[in-house]
Order: structure tokens, then sequence, then C-alpha cells
């Protein structure tokens, strides 16, 4: 029989942290927002040039994500010229959700 002392130390836990939330200008919104993208795809094509020079392999899941990301960001910044064009302001948040596992 375990008790509570005996316990592994490890439990699963989630946190959430708020990384964007706000009313912005159509400019700011997309300084913001391609920031973020620009930074996750820098990381992702450091990645997959790191794999490819150490073991002279590519990355399939890493190049897939990049894939991802560029779609995406096309995506959004056909949304934040739209709202640019018609002089809107957006309400932007972002979540990051951390789970140690």
């Amino acid at each position: 029989m375990i008790t509570e002392q005996e316990e592994p130390i490890k439990k699963q836990k989630q946190e959430n942290f708020e990384l964007v939330n706000g009313e912005f200008s159509a400019s700011e919104a997309i300084e913001i927002i391609e920031d973020l993208y620009a930074r996750n795809i820098n990381f992702h094509e450091i990645k997959s040039f790191s794999e490819l020079i150490r073991y002279d392999a590519k990355d399939e899941a890493t190049l897939a994500r990049l894939n991802a990301l560029k779609e995406n960001k096309e995506q959004v910044g056909k949304l934040l010229q739209t709202a640019r064009e018609d002089g809107r302001s957006l309400r932007v948040s972002s979540t990051i959700s951390i789970e140690i596992i």
C-alpha cells in the first residue's frame, strides 16, 4: 500500500498564461502577430537546419509544422490587412498552455 508520503512527486500539471489580450489598431495587431509568427517560424527553420546538418536528415514533423505556420500566417495576414483597409480595430487574445508531462 502506498502512503501519501510515498506517492510520486511528479504529477501532471497544466498552467495557462495570457500572452496577448487587448484591443489594437490593425497596424498594432499586424506588428504583434507577425512578430509571433516570425519567431515561431524562425525557431522551426533553425531546428530543421540543425537536424539536416547534424544527422543529414529532414525532420518531417518540423517541416510539417513550418508549412502549417506559414499557411496560418498567410490567412491571418489577409484578415489583418482587410481590417486595416476598413479602418477597423481588432481584439486579440492569445493564451499559452503549458503542461508538465
